[in-house]
Formats: structure tokens, sequence, C-alpha cells
């Protein structure tokens, strides 16, 4: 089984980008749905 690593950008102001892993090769430019938690 593949893991994916792709750089996305979310609609918040900063200046980074976060990682997300997926098992499908994901298009350039398609929507994905994130969960983001805070670190403690």
């Amino acid at each position: 089984m593949n893991i994916f690593y792709y750089d996305i950008a979310i609609p918040i102001p900063i200046r980074e980008t976060f990682t997300y892993q997926s098992k499908d090769i994901i298009q350039t430019g398609t929507r994905v749905a994130i969960q983001v938690s805070q670190k403690v």
C-alpha cells in the first residue's frame, strides 16, 4: 500500500502549508477535507 503526502494550503491568514496524507493520488487543485487539532 502506498501513502502519498501533499502540501496543502488552507484559507486562513497564515504563511505556511500543511502536510496531507492520503492513500490516493490527488490532482493539483482538488479540495480535501482536513481536521486540524491544536498542539498543547
